[in-house]
């Protein structure tokens, strides 16, 4: 995310608008100089469903960068 006020909240109300649920975030330090960092997130729900799809569209628009490291169906569990 640019290294602005708000940018972390402005990424998180992209999932919130579209009711995807955000599951985990962490950060790490991206290794460049300064305090520039990556945040990962875990969110439920597959890259091709409509809600997270128009979410991750709106965090792309927002972020410097944006990679999915993967997105997974759900699976039904036995009881």
């Amino acid at each position: 995310l640019p290294d602005k006020p708000g940018m972390l909240r402005k990424a998180l109300d992209c999932l919130a608008r579209h009711g995807v649920n955000l599951q985990k975030i962490e950060s790490r330090e991206s290794g460049r100089t300064g305090f520039k960092f990556h945040f990962f997130i875990d969110i439920a729900g597959h890259e091709q469903d409509p809600a997270v799809a128009k979410a991750l569209r709106q965090l792309a628009a927002l972020a410097t960068a944006l990679k999915i490291l993967g997105s997974y169906p759900a699976t039904d569990r036995p009881s």
